[in-house]
C-alpha cells in the first residue's frame, strides 16, 4: 500500500497510530499522501509494517526497546522512544513539540482528558471508530453540510452551553442537520466537534 521515504517537513501534521482498527485505514491512507512523520505504538507495529508503511518513530516500553530495534532494522532511519509513564500519546506529543511540529492526527479512541492536554501543546485532530474530532478554539464553528448529517459536540468545561443553528439535538452531545446548508455552533468555551469520516 502506502510507503514513503522522503525528507519530512515539520509543517506537515504528523500521524500517531496508537491503536489499530480497520475503520482507521482509509483516513490513514489519505493522510499518507502528504508524506507525514508516522509515529506508531509498539502494539501496532506489525500491522503497520504489513501495510507497507514506513515507520519514522516507534514508541515502546523501555523493556521492549531491544526487540523493537530488531523488528525495525529495515526501517532505518527510525527513532525509538521509551513511553513516558506508559503513555504513547503524551510521549509522542512531547517528541513532536520538541521537534517543532504544529499539528498531529491521532488514531485512537477519543479521550477528552488526553485530548485537552495534547491540544495545549500542539493542534491535534483525533480519529476514533466513527468520528474525526477537531477543536474549535474560537468558541464557534461554521460549515456547510448535507441534510441529516450527524455530528457531536464535546464540552471542555462543566455546564458548557451551545447555540446551534440548522440542526437538532438527537441525543446528548449528538446533533443532526435539518437541511442542506450551513450549520453554526456557538459556545461559551472551546469545544470539540466530531464529524463522521
Amino acid at each position: 500500500m502506502s510507503s514513503h521515504h522522503i525528507v519530512r517537513d515539520e509543517q506537515e501534521p504528523a500521524i500517531i497510530i496508537a491503536d489499530i482498527q480497520n475503520e482507521y485505514w482509509s483516513a490513514i491512507d489519505q493522510l499518507l499522501g502528504w508524506v507525514p512523520t508516522v509515529i506508531v505504538d509498539e502494539d501496532c507495529i506489525e500491522e503497520v509494517l504489513l501495510r507497507g508503511i514506513k515507520i519514522d518513530v516507534a514508541v515502546c516500553k523501555p523493556s521492549n526497546l531491544l526487540s523493537i530495534q530488531q523488528q525495525l532494522l529495515d526501517q532505518h532511519p527510525v527513532i525509538i522512544l521509551s513511553k513516558i509513564d506508559g503513555d504513547t500519546i503524551s510521549t509522542s506529543i512531547d517528541y513532536l513539540t520538541k521537534k517543532g511540529y504544529h499539528g498531529v492526527n491521532i488514531f485512537r479512541a477519543f479521550d477528552l482528558e488526553k485530548s485537552l492536554l495534547a491540544n495545549q501543546q500542539i493542534n491535534s485532530i483525533w480519529y476514533d471508530l466513527k468520528h474525526r474530532y477537531v477543536m474549535s478554539k474560537k468558541r464557534a464553528f461554521k460549515k456547510w453540510i448535507v441534510a441529516h448529517q450527524t455530528f457531536c459536540l464535546l464540552s471542555t468545561t462543566p455546564d458548557q452551553g451551545y447555540i446551534v443553528s440548522n440542526a437538532k439535538e438527537i441525543s446528548p452531545q449528538s446533533y443532526q442537520s435539518l437541511k442542506d446548508g450551513v450549520i453554526t455552533v456557538d459556545s461559551n468555551a472551546d469545544f470539540w466537534i466530531g464529524e463522521p469520516y
